[in-house]
């Protein structure tokens, strides 16, 4: 004859069962939203991984160039307006220094 702990400890089991296999599809429904199996297969393809990482490299390179261009142009700017100003002490250096830059570098005396 079964004993009344038996069913309980039986009962709880199902239930602790079910929680996980809830928990599981959950679970498994969120990898499918996240697309990881697109994912791995686009890992696994070496010639798409590499051209995709090497336009984005390309393309990295360009931004950086273009700003550091444009932090450049807009120091040049700030180191002309003090030239301009006159500022005592480092106005007359600042002057050589945006002279020799404008003039591709060579130097002035």
């Amino acid at each position: 004859m079964p004993d009344i702990h038996d069913d309980e400890q039986h009962s709880k089991d199902k239930k602790e069962l079910l929680a996980i296999a809830t928990q599981l599809e959950t679970l498994l429904d969120r990898f499918e939203e996240l697309k990881i199996p697109e994912y791995v297969a686009y890992l696994n393809t070496s010639r798409k991984l590499f051209w995709i990482n090497f336009v984005s490299g390309v393309f990295r390179g360009i931004g950086y160039a273009f700003g550091a261009v444009v932090v450049f142009a807009l120091f040049l700017y700030v180191l002309q307006q003090l030239a301009i100003s006159n500022v005592p002490f480092i106005g007359k250096y600042i002057a050589q220094i945006v002279s020799i830059v404008e003039n591709n570098g060579s130097f002035k005396h």
